[in-house]
């Protein structure tokens, strides 16, 4: 939003903040990922699985994040404007 406040049509606005926000979101997303694959390690099956099921989620959300999010926005934000398509 401040990115096309400024004045940036949509897609700059997006290549922009995927470039500015990417990196963090990518680093974040694979340290809890390992964090959570530690738990495959437990003798607990429980564990076990909550472990690889928060770690498959959480690359789930990353590639949605990183390619999904931005075509979704690029298609709800067609015009210059400020408003949103449904």
């Amino acid at each position: 939003k401040i990115c096309r406040d400024a004045g940036m049509k949509n897609e700059e606005a997006i290549k922009v903040t995927i470039m500015e926000s990417g990196k963090a979101i990518i680093i974040t997303s694979i340290v809890l990922c390992f964090g959570f694959l530690n738990m495959i390690f437990s003798v607990s099956p429980p564990t076990y699985h909550i472990g690889l099921l928060i770690s498959t989620t959480l690359i789930g959300t990353l590639l949605c994040d990183v390619f999904l999010l931005p075509l979704l926005l690029s298609k709800a934000y067609k015009d210059t404007t400020n408003k949103l398509i449904y």
